[in-house]
């Protein structure tokens, strides 16, 4: 799929620059916004904003904790307030760009972009905590079922991309752990995804546990009875 940017106003410079001058607040409103609408449907852009807030992060720690003096945020809210959009003159726009490559790449000037990055945090919002997922495969690799648990969301979902049951069978997974019996997650679907809803119970296991797949009689067995059929594939939870 191809996107047309021409109309575009940070349609100049290259994503990579884009997404850090994203994190910095470096963009005018009309850019911003553009970014922002790119973040809810271009994942190779939300991963280069996400790689630049992490490369700021330890740049930030290394700075000092110091008290704002009175009336500052008084002054940055007047500084920040939204005005006009307004399109930039060519001369200041390549200012900027040369501004922001002196910045990214001078040591000398880290604590600079620590202190934007910490203007800028807050209005990113916090950063969503690690998921963790198993791609369950079988040696043979004609059986592949990723299952993959968001703790955010306090939900796993479960994808099948290849691997039927037998006839008259079905594909149970399981979550394996230390100190307690098999877990049925549930019976897989013949297409699509899964998703399932966890407990913190589970979801406390599930980091450190495995995941397993089985060839189960239709309706899947329980927790009581375990898995019955043939184990085909098992994998170990992983964080992603």
């Amino acid at each position: 799929m191809s996107r047309d940017d021409s109309d575009s106003p940070e349609n100049d410079r290259p994503d990579e620059v884009l997404a850090a001058e994203y994190v910095l607040h470096l963009l005018d409103p009309a850019e911003r916004s553009a970014a922002e609408t790119r973040l809810g449907t271009d994942g190779a852009f939300r991963a280069l904003v996400a790689e630049w807030s992490e490369r700021l992060v330890p740049m930030a720690e290394e700075i000092p904790s110091e008290t704002p003096p009175a009336g500052l945020r008084q002054r940055l809210a007047a500084e920040t307030a939204p005005r006009a959009p307004k399109r930039e003159p060519r001369f200041a726009a390549g200012r900027r760009r040369s501004f922001l490559v002196g910045l990214l790449g001078g040591a000398g000037v880290a604590a600079a972009v620590a202190l934007a990055f910490m203007v800028a945090t807050p209005l990113l919002g916090p950063e969503p905590g690690p998921r963790f997922a198993a791609d369950v495969t079988s040696e043979s690799e004609d059986l592949l079922v990723t299952a993959s648990y968001d703790p955010d969301a306090a939900e796993l979902t479960v994808t099948r991309a290849a691997g039927q049951a037998p006839e008259g069978r079905v594909l149970q997974l399981w979550l394996l752990t230390e100190d307690q019996p098999p877990h049925a997650v549930g019976v897989l679907p013949d297409d699509g995804s899964l998703s399932v809803p966890v407990i913190p119970f589970w979801g406390q296991r599930i980091p450190q546990g495995r995941f397993a797949v089985s060839v189960e009689p239709p309706g899947g067995s329980t927790d009581e009875v375990g898995p019955t059929g043939e184990i085909l594939a098992v994998a170990e939870v992983t964080p992603r």
